[in-house]
């Protein structure tokens, strides 16, 4: 063995510098050998071809399980810290044990990734490295392995968080762990229930939605955000996984999100609506990944925080607007996904959501519009839009759709009315999202960028419906298979409310104020995204609508809005002076829909299903990210005769 661990914890073995030196040149020469994958054309890919990694992963194959053993503890045994004190990593002489890390990380995942998706084996191969991985079943042994995952993968952001600068050296494998942790989770049935029952797995949670969020801006880590939204889903399907995620977030992670006192339910939720409004073009064939998640894990959210109610009501906002809901005949999907997260959340959890609650009722406006949304009117904002992007009137005067804490930005300069109302549902959201907790000059800057992405956003939904020639590593990404499980539940098994762990927060009433220079410049960036995106690709049909009024389930939402909308206005009215809004959440709470509401429907939870189109994905992505970390001064790989993807040299 190379390092104790599997296949030997009570292992001690000798390590030296030159025994790590031999060990890289024997995994790069391997690596060099097994790379027949990269020069398969991806239309024409073969999982069983290579005959080097046939041999290597072969039922004779020579030390084998020494070798996969071997590997695994060379990962999960690294500390990045080194002696546990700052700057402790720098007095190694040698980057031996890093390089190794990184190369024992490569040859692991390149050779189990070998046979493709695990649902189809031939009954004549066998790769013998998916059945060591399988065979794994002891806690220790799963204990070691999530202990190395998460040491790991929490040093990428934790590296940048210190307080001396440069103290912790950072990991570069990342996303070789990341592909490492889907194998075990694929390839491995008992290891995800083992660490949802014994470990804590919001340990995993951060470093994913940190690498992520760090990542949505950058066209070429778009396949590491693919990575971690498969593994949210994946994780996200299971029940112990949502209710780990109530456990309070106290971390404060180096990256620009957005203040919030609440759990890792409302972190997950914060990094995906910054996904989908301040996210790359490439990133819109993940949108309804990233809707799935959220919804699988409403049911058991306890107690989401003001920010992230705000964040999801702004998105159905975004979702509804005419120029992301008419682009295609297929958006009211994402409607329907949000709406069935606020009916988890209301039937589930109510008690312990006021937020999410008064945020809807104060949206009442955009629902309504929704529910009695007719064909002319559709019509004619759809035309609307072809015709210079303004919508018409009808429904669109009272459809107020000025994202100011991360929806798009939908304003008609015809329209007085609406100009003030956008205007005021923008400044009230704003002392919504971030009561007492940032500058006003940061919120308005936080404030144009999402507005500007959220613009990019509606845009990338158009164009990646015809974006039709992408090659198979940004395409196949999307091609995700989701199972539908419905899950029973009555409403005393799902609400676990904790009333210790609410939380109220005091509203700042809005500022009349004039039009400000953001402003003017959200509505000359409408009037370019109009010329350059110039409408939807189809017109509303009668047809159409009746489908979406069948599959959009208002019909919980309506009956709320129909009850508590009247008894808060009347609270409201009722007030000598401004209300606080502590005292609107207090009502809310003390009050019971029981009765009043639908009966609660089944909770339906979203799976991930393994197909041909993402496991060739990921393979695609995993020698994409091994090219990448071997084109030192002596490449391993010809770079002109990859095949596999694309490769392109920016200067």
């Amino acid at each position: 063995l190379w390092a104790a661990g599997i296949g030997g914890f009570e292992a001690r073995p000798v390590t030296s510098v030159a025994f790590d030196r031999n060990r890289i040149e024997v995994l790069r020469l391997v690596l060099t050998a097994v790379c027949e994958p990269l020069f398969q054309s991806a239309d024409a890919y073969d999982p069983w071809k290579s005959r080097w990694l046939e041999t290597a992963t072969g039922t004779e194959a020579p030390n084998a399980r020494l070798l996969f053993s071997s590997l695994c503890n060379v990962v999960f045994s690294y500390d990045p810290t080194g002696f546990g004190v700052p700057y402790g990593g720098a007095l190694f002489s040698s980057e031996a044990p890093s390089i190794l890390l990184n190369l024992s990380a490569q040859v692991l995942v390149a050779l189990l990734d070998f046979g493709g998706a695990p649902d189809k084996a031939k009954d004549d191969k066998k790769n013998i490295f998916r059945t060591f991985l399988a065979e794994l079943d002891s806690g220790e042994t799963f204990e070691f392995a999530f202990e190395g995952f998460a040491r790991l993968l929490n040093n990428v952001h934790e590296a940048l968080n210190t307080t001396l600068p440069g103290s912790l050296a950072q990991i570069e494998c990342s996303q070789e762990l990341l592909v490492l942790l889907w194998k075990f989770l694929e390839e491995n049935d008992k290891f995800m229930p083992h660490i949802l029952r014994h470990c804590d797995v919001t340990r995993l949670v951060v470093p994913i939605c940190f690498l992520m969020y760090q990542a949505r801006r950058d066209p070429a880590k778009v396949g590491l955000v693919h990575i971690c939204t498969f593994l949210l889903l994946k994780l996200s399907g299971e029940r112990p996984f949502c209710v780990a995620l109530n456990k309070p977030f106290l971390l404060r992670l180096p990256v620009d999100l957005p203040l919030f006192e609440g759990s890792h339910a409302d972190l997950v939720v914060i990094a995906l609506h910054k996904m989908v409004v301040n996210g790359g073009d490439k990133l819109s064939p993940l949108y309804n990944c990233f809707l799935t998640i959220m919804c699988n894990l409403s049911p058991y959210a306890k107690s989401l925080s003001l920010v992230t109610s705000v964040k999801l009501v702004n998105l159905f906002e975004l979702f509804t607007s005419p120029r992301f809901l008419y682009q295609n005949a297929t958006n009211h999907v994402y409607v329907s996904l949000l709406l069935e997260i606020f009916n988890n959340v209301i039937q589930y959890q109510y008690g312990g959501n006021p937020h999410l609650v008064y945020a809807v009722v104060r949206r009442k406006q955009v629902f309504d519009s929704l529910d009695k949304l007719t064909l002319p009117v559709a019509v004619a904002d759809a035309k609307g839009l072809s015709a210079g992007g303004a919508s018409s009137s009808g429904s669109s005067e009272s459809r107020v759709v000025e994202q100011s804490s991360g929806g798009g930005s939908e304003q008609s300069s015809s329209t007085p009315p609406k100009e003030d109302a956008a205007k005021e549902a923008a400044e009230a959201e704003d002392d919504e999202a971030n009561p007492r907790q940032q500058q006003q000059s940061e919120e308005e800057e936080e404030e144009e960028e999402e507005a500007s992405s959220s613009d990019e956003a509606a845009a990338a939904s158009s164009r990646s419906q015809a974006d039709d020639d992408e090659d198979v590593v940004e395409n196949n990404g999307s091609a995700v298979a989701i199972a539908t499980e419905t899950r029973t539940e009555t409403p005393a098994d799902a609400q676990q409310d904790d009333a210790s762990q609410q939380q109220t927060e005091e509203e700042q009433p809005p500022k009349a104020e004039s039009r400000t220079f953001g402003e003017v410049e959200r509505a000359e960036r409408q009037e370019k995204l109009s010329s350059k995106y110039p409408g939807p690709r189809f017109v509303p049909t009668q047809q159409w609508l009746d489908r979406v009024k069948a599959e959009l389930p208002l019909n919980t939402i309506i009956r709320l809005l129909a009850h508590l909308g009247p008894q808060i206005e009347e609270l409201v009215s009722l007030s000598e002076f401004a209300l606080d809004e502590t005292a609107v959440l207090d009502f809310i709470k003390n009050t019971t829909m029981v009765g009043l509401l639908p009966v609660p429907h089944a909770i339906v939870i979203r799976k991930y299903q393994p197909n041909a189109f993402t496991s060739l994905w990921f393979t695609a992505f995993m020698w994409g990210v091994i090219f990448l970390q071997n084109t030192q001064l002596l490449p391993l790989f010809d770079g002109a005769a990859i095949k596999l993807f694309t490769v392109s040299v920016v200067n």
